[in-house]
Protein backbone atom coordinates (compact mmCIF):
# COMPACT_ATOMS: atom_id res chain seq x y z
CA UNK A 1 0.00 0.00 0.00
CA UNK A 2 1.12 3.51 -0.74
CA UNK A 3 1.90 5.82 2.20
CA UNK A 4 0.53 9.35 1.72
CA UNK A 5 1.47 10.80 5.12
CA UNK A 6 4.06 9.86 7.77
CA UNK A 7 4.37 11.88 10.98
CA UNK A 8 6.91 11.35 13.75
CA UNK A 9 5.33 12.09 17.17
CA UNK A 10 7.99 14.14 18.95
CA UNK A 11 5.81 15.98 21.46
CA UNK A 12 6.36 19.36 19.81
CA UNK A 13 3.74 18.51 17.17
CA UNK A 14 1.00 17.52 19.61
CA UNK A 15 -1.49 19.89 17.93
CA UNK A 16 -0.82 18.34 14.52
CA UNK A 17 -1.36 14.86 15.97
CA UNK A 18 -4.52 15.93 17.82
CA UNK A 19 -6.02 17.33 14.61
CA UNK A 20 -5.63 14.09 12.64
CA UNK A 21 -9.05 12.57 11.83
CA UNK A 22 -8.00 9.18 13.26
CA UNK A 23 -7.17 10.52 16.76
CA UNK A 24 -9.84 10.20 19.43
CA UNK A 25 -7.87 11.98 22.14
CA UNK A 26 -4.57 12.64 23.89
CA UNK A 27 -3.81 11.77 27.51
CA UNK A 28 -0.70 11.20 29.61
CA UNK A 29 0.96 7.88 30.42
CA UNK A 30 2.23 6.79 33.86
CA UNK A 31 5.42 8.80 33.25
CA UNK A 32 3.42 11.94 32.48
CA UNK A 33 4.26 11.82 28.75
CA UNK A 34 1.60 12.37 26.09
CA UNK A 35 -0.01 9.41 24.33
CA UNK A 36 -2.59 9.62 21.57
CA UNK A 37 -5.44 7.18 21.06
CA UNK A 38 -6.73 6.21 17.62
CA UNK A 39 -10.29 5.32 16.77
CA UNK A 40 -10.50 1.54 16.42
CA UNK A 41 -12.12 1.82 12.98
CA UNK A 42 -9.19 3.95 11.70
CA UNK A 43 -6.60 1.17 12.01
CA UNK A 44 -6.10 -2.55 11.90
CA UNK A 45 -3.12 -2.33 14.24
CA UNK A 46 -2.09 -0.49 17.39
CA UNK A 47 -4.50 2.09 18.77
CA UNK A 48 -1.97 3.95 20.92
CA UNK A 49 0.66 6.41 19.68
CA UNK A 50 3.53 7.21 22.09
CA UNK A 51 6.38 9.71 21.88
CA UNK A 52 8.93 8.55 19.33
CA UNK A 53 6.40 6.54 17.32
CA UNK A 54 5.33 7.29 13.78
CA UNK A 55 1.82 7.37 12.41
CA UNK A 56 1.18 6.96 8.72
CA UNK A 57 -1.85 7.15 6.50
CA UNK A 58 -2.20 4.86 3.51
CA UNK A 59 -3.88 5.80 0.25
CA UNK A 60 -6.77 3.56 1.36
CA UNK A 61 -7.46 5.95 4.25
CA UNK A 62 -6.35 3.51 6.97
CA UNK A 63 -3.80 4.59 9.58
CA UNK A 64 -0.93 2.66 11.17
CA UNK A 65 1.28 3.29 14.19
CA UNK A 66 4.84 1.98 14.12
CA UNK A 67 8.21 2.53 15.78
CA UNK A 68 11.37 4.23 14.53
CA UNK A 69 12.96 1.05 13.18
CA UNK A 70 10.03 0.43 10.86
CA UNK A 71 10.04 4.13 9.92
CA UNK A 72 13.52 3.75 8.47
CA UNK A 73 12.22 1.02 6.13
CA UNK A 74 9.36 3.22 4.94
CA UNK A 75 11.67 6.20 4.38
CA UNK A 76 14.29 4.19 2.47
CA UNK A 77 11.77 3.17 -0.17
CA UNK A 78 10.98 6.78 -0.98
CA UNK A 79 7.57 7.29 0.57
CA UNK A 80 6.37 10.77 1.50
CA UNK A 81 7.34 11.87 5.00
CA UNK A 82 6.25 14.82 7.12
CA UNK A 83 7.97 15.82 10.35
Amino acid sequence: MRVVLDIHFDGKNIDDIFNLPCISGITKDKNNKPIASLYRESTEGRTTLSLGDHICQYASGKWQVYGSTAAESVNHIGKYRYE
